[in-house]
């Protein structure tokens, strides 16, 4: 059997909120590994104007059936 891999990029205010939901997606083996960015600009309409704001980065990978659903 085939394991499906996923890969999922989420945002975060600050790095210590991806450190925390890095760290426990780990330990309940959700996820194989995690990549955090410290730097990124992220850019989006909000309220009908385009609004930059800079965030952290958390890239991870999974083949848990729980994140594949």
């Amino acid at each position: 059997m085939v394991a499906s891999l996923s890969l999922l990029y989420v945002t975060f205010p600050d790095k210590q909120e991806a450190l925390q939901m890095a760290r426990v997606l780990l330990e309940k083996r959700f996820i194989a590994c995690a990549n955090i960015l410290d730097s990124v600009t992220s850019v989006y309409p909000w309220e009908g104007q385009p609004y930059t704001h800079i965030v952290k980065s958390l890239t991870f990978s999974s083949t848990s059936p729980i994140l594949n659903s």
